[in-house]
């Protein structure tokens, strides 16, 4: 369809090459609007540029005009930008180039050309952060671009990423993640981006390309173009994310297995961290085990017997000397004066001044016996109750 002599004025070519399509021009003045009129000039006049933006309005008519006006006509996007170029005869560049070799060279092009670009999700993968761009007005997406030549497409995706937001993936990103499918007969690839903060600021590095760049919840986004959600919790419809529909369902599905490896990760760290616990020590340990843990020595048992003696013949004297003393006060009751009575210890051992409660040794004895305490004023005591005053 449509006339390949290029001499032959517009005027013919439109005639000639003219697309049955019943329109209204209200819905192609929106479409235009949308993703014609705004773009830069020096994109106006490419045409290969020019047909990507004809392709997203023709998108956006397929899935939104017509599905709120069943009775508009169907149509393919060769048919459609025939439409437009015959009803906005001013963006064809030069005035005489033949529609049907434009269209075409872009579909060569568009076959060989893919686009890269990413799903950048916070630290809980509960949002992802969109675009907006000044071209396709009030219509978020992620940001992505195609390639150039020579570069590979991880480097491809950080460089529009950060062209459009300001932020560097580098880091980020992970060659072997991605979501990948063919839009519009052109391959677009999207790589997953997790753990950027949610504080982040964003800086587009672009002029006049992307007007907004904010996060949304995975949970707002529609996954379908009836899906009413984003109406609901956002006041915007489906029509806003129509860039973003294609992916929602895949990405959905990717979150949920990744949290999924995160949950298992972290069971498996928690198992290994109890059996590397150190075990309780057992309570039923004998004796002599205990003493050697905290450094008590253990003594031969004559040499155990021979320090019972000693300490049993101190005890004796301690408490024969007690007795004396106790026999004094009674005799001389009302004197002010108390006599002290000073007791020896065994050979090599002596006492020293009174410490807390009881005496302790001072002279160097094995190491079971070093905390020894003599309670004399309990033994008083028990004197003071039990044993008769000689004076009653």
């Amino acid at each position: 369809m449509g006339l390949q002599d290029s001499e032959l004025t517009m005027e013919n070519k439109r005639r000639n090459s003219a697309v049955p399509l019943n329109v209204p021009q209200s819905t192609l003045d929106d479409l235009c609007s949308r993703f014609l009129l705004n773009i830069p000039q020096n994109e106006r006049h490419d045409m290969i540029r020019l047909c990507f933006q004809i392709e997203l309005a023709h998108w956006f008519y397929l899935d939104f005009h017509r599905q709120e006006q069943p009775s508009l006509p169907d149509c393919k996007v060769r048919e459609f930008a025939k439409l437009v170029f015959e009803k906005y005869p001013f963006l064809l560049k030069p005035p005489d180039a033949n529609v049907e070799e434009v269209i075409e060279k872009w579909r060569e092009y568009k076959k060989s050309v893919p686009t890269y670009g990413a799903i950048i999700l916070d630290t809980n993968l509960d949002h992802v952060l969109l675009v907006q761009g000044f071209v396709v007005r009030s219509s978020w997406g992620f940001p992505k671009g195609k390639v150039n030549k020579d570069e590979s497409p991880t480097d491809c995706a950080a460089r529009e990423v950060l062209e459009e937001t300001g932020f560097d993936i580098k880091s980020y990103i992970d060659p072997s993640e991605y979501v990948e499918m063919k839009i519009m007969e052109r391959l677009t690839r999207l790589y997953y981006v997790v753990g950027v903060p949610s504080m982040t600021v964003f800086k587009p590095k672009t002029r006049n390309e992307i007007k907004s760049v904010e996060w949304f919840n995975l949970d707002d986004l529609p996954c379908h173009k009836k899906d009413q959600t984003p109406k609901r919790n956002l006041s915007l419809g489906p029509n806003n994310f129509f860039m973003v529909i294609p992916f929602v369902k895949s990405i959905r599905k990717w979150v949920v297995e990744r949290r999924n490896q995160f949950q298992i990760a972290a069971a498996g760290s928690l198992k290994a961290a109890a059996l590397k616990k150190p075990k309780t020590p057992n309570k039923s340990r004998n004796k002599d085990s205990l003493n050697e843990s905290v450094g008590m020595v253990r003594l031969s048992k004559e040499e155990e017997l021979r320090q019972r003696q000693q300490f049993a013949r101190a005890n004796n004297q301690e408490l024969q000397a007690i007795l004396n003393m106790k026999s004094i006060k009674d005799t001389s009751k009302h004197s002010a004066k108390k006599t002290q009575s000073h007791s020896t210890s065994p050979a090599s051992h002596s006492y020293s001044a009174s410490r807390g409660r009881g005496r302790v040794f001072i002279e160097p004895l094995s190491e079971k016996w070093k905390n020894y305490q003599f309670d004399r004023k309990a033994l008083e005591k028990v004197i003071d109750e039990f044993a008769p005053s000689k004076t009653n």
